[in-house]
């Protein structure tokens, strides 16, 4: 990409966040990098409807499932310091107040990683009961279940629950909280201080309210503070602005979280999941081909975070108006093809 076609491309996305904004059809934050460069950054709409509050650059968004980026580099990081394997059987590290004794071995970090573990999503009747007090990775054994759908290994299907057992394997293996091992092993060292899990239930100063359509009142606009559980957790909703995200790649780049060796292992697709890695889409999600990252939604939560190691992009769309950020990064992919593929060959 020249800085040409980089302008062009701060261009295409000044009128269109700004068109959508303008008739309300985008509320939330676009951030574009190249590198360390910032190229765009830019917030719209209003964070609090209570409070008239605006969102602005440094608002903090709920990145629902794209947090599964953190837990994965979580385990990564405790691969590297020796406390568990990708192969490890979970039954290792977990005891049968989890799983029971045939699962635990039947089921393999790996497999967790990449949604390939059989389990499924503790959403649903048993979660709307309890969800207002659940604070910690441990609470989450209220609702989850160790009933597999299909052999560990054998075929794919995207898991909230796996994620949450991984955040229950890190808090083993590390012997600290899974929310105390990801600040000072990952936000920490990346300079991420806007980043965190803090309460999702209530409304908090510089932190955006995600409002939704309620189909079942004929559309009528609702907040989202009562869907959320008290806090998130190891399967999503941590909190993070635009720019801290772009901190964690560029952190990820340079190896100051996990080695090139480990970053590769999570970024590469695997057998059974072509367009996932390890807690990361690889050339799919939004982004489309050449992209890592991850896209979160959730009722009044929009996440796209995505990077593209080969041209050191970063684009970063976060929105607290459900559906609203869906067009922008339907067509973000193929503006940026066009105007890479029209580059000259250097």
């Amino acid at each position: 990409m020249t800085p040409k076609a980089d302008a062009e491309i701060v261009q295409w996305l000044s009128v269109f966040a700004a068109e959508a904004a303008r008739d309300g059809n985008f509320n939330g934050v676009v951030f574009y990098a190249q590198d360390e460069t910032v190229l765009f950054h830019k917030a719209y709409g209003i964070a609090d409807r209570e409070t008239g509050a605006p969102n602005e650059t440094t608002t903090r968004f709920n990145l629902a499932s794209a947090s599964k980026m953190f837990t994965a580099v979580a385990i990564g990081k405790l691969v590297e310091e020796g406390r568990l394997s990708f192969d490890d059987p979970i039954g290792k590290h977990l005891g049968t107040d989890w799983v029971s004794e045939r699962v635990g071995r039947k089921i393999l970090v790996r497999h967790l990683l990449n949604h390939t573990s059989g389990l499924g999503m503790y959403w649903g009747e048993k979660w709307e009961a309890v969800a207002s007090r659940i604070r910690t990775i441990d609470d989450f054994r209220m609702v989850t279940s160790d009933e597999l759908a299909f052999e560990p290994g054998a075929k794919e299907r995207y898991s909230n629950t796996g994620y949450i057992v991984l955040g229950a394997i890190i808090e083993k293996a590390a012997g600290e909280t899974y929310y105390d091992y990801v600040c000072r092993t990952i936000f920490t060292p990346c300079g991420m201080g806007s980043t965190g899990f803090e309460p999702t239930d209530r409304a908090l100063d510089g932190y955006a309210v995600g409002y939704f359509e309620d189909r079942d009142e004929g559309g009528k606009l609702k907040n989202n503070l009562s869907l959320h559980g008290a806090r998130g957790a190891s399967a999503g909703g941590g909190w993070s602005t635009a720019a801290d995200l772009h901190r964690f790649f560029l952190a990820m780049r340079d190896d100051l979280v996990v080695s090139a060796a480990t970053r590769a292992v999570l970024w590469s697709p695997k057998p059974l999941t072509p367009g996932y890695g390890y807690g990361f889409q690889v050339d799919s999600g939004f982004a489309g081909p050449g992209w890592v990252g991850h896209d979160g939604g959730f009722p009044g939560v929009e996440a796209f975070v995505s990077y593209n190691p080969a041209t050191g992009h970063t684009v970063v769309v976060l929105s607290n108006y459900y559906d609203s950020a869906l067009t922008l990064m339907e067509a973000f992919p193929k503006e940026f093809r066009k105007r890479r593929d029209d580059t000259p060959a250097e």
